[in-house]
């Protein structure tokens, strides 16, 4: 009815990839926040929990409009591989966060 292609070039499917990849990480946002929870429930002494966690959520959501602002101006930029190239570096650096953290706390 409309024709033509919806992926036409190879940009065209590194934007969708990276596009799936997005809604992937982001559909785990839910979980991940269970996740802080849990931890700073277990890390942080019961009196000083309202304190840590309200900086934690305060922090937390008043990054959402600087990520936001920041992915726009990615988005506007129109480059497949920067973005992806970003999102892995992020994903990768995250992890070896964790990672660092879970073998100085002993964690297997």
């Amino acid at each position: 009815m409309f024709g033509g292609t919806l992926i036409s070039t190879p940009a065209d499917l590194a934007g969708v990839v990276i596009a799936f990849g997005l809604f992937i990480y982001g559909s785990n946002l839910g979980v991940g926040s269970m996740v802080d929870a849990s931890v700073l429930q277990r890390l942080v002494p019961e009196v000083e929990r309202g304190t840590v966690f309200s900086s934690f959520s305060s922090l937390r959501y008043a990054g959402v409009p600087i990520g936001l602002t920041l992915s726009g101006a990615l988005l506007e930029a129109d480059n497949p591989t920067l973005l992806f190239s970003l999102f892995i570096t992020l994903l990768w650096h995250q992890r070896t966060q964790t990672l660092k953290k879970d073998l100085e706390n002993n964690i297997p």
